[in-house]
């Protein structure tokens, strides 16, 4: 069992602890959302993780240290997620609710990201595809909204 600096479990913390720009110590899964579909920088972005364990974290910007940019509350109400187990291994649900993320800049084309931190097996890997480092959303890929 790992710890972060305030001696919590980071196994059943919300915190999630960087190396660089790769997080560590936890199986998780990170969501994230660009709803302009235009961001630079990883402060304009929404940023999901789910833990195996069950434990969620939700912010606008990404809380590293050093920072990469601001960082703080997801607006509205947070996302409702489910976390199953299996002999296989775990997957997560997560439902969000885009009307909080909505703004006059947002677009129905969202710059989308997915990652996947399995630590047993020193695996960490991005949906999109990033040349660089998965925050930055010049590098996400498209999720396109539709209307019914």
């Amino acid at each position: 069992m790992s710890f972060n600096k305030l001696g919590r479990s980071t196994s059943t913390s919300n915190v999630v602890e960087y190396d660089g720009l790769i997080p560590r110590g936890s199986d998780l899964v990170e969501i994230l959302l660009d709803p302009t579909g235009a961001a630079t920088q990883s402060d304009e972005i929404y940023h999901i993780v789910i833990k195996s364990t069950g434990v969620p974290l939700f912010e606008k910007g990404i809380a590293i240290d050093p920072p990469l940019g601001a960082h703080g509350p997801w607006p509205g109400t947070l996302p409702s997620f489910a976390v199953a187990r299996t002999d296989d291994g775990w997957s997560a649900e997560v439902a969000i609710s885009i009307a909080p993320l909505q703004s006059p800049a947002a677009s129905r084309v969202w710059g989308l990201n997915f990652t996947r931190l399995e630590p047993q097996r020193g695996e960490y890997s991005d949906w999109a595809g990033s040349p660089r480092y998965c925050y930055d959303p010049r590098t996400f890929g498209n999720l396109v909204l539709t209307s019914k």
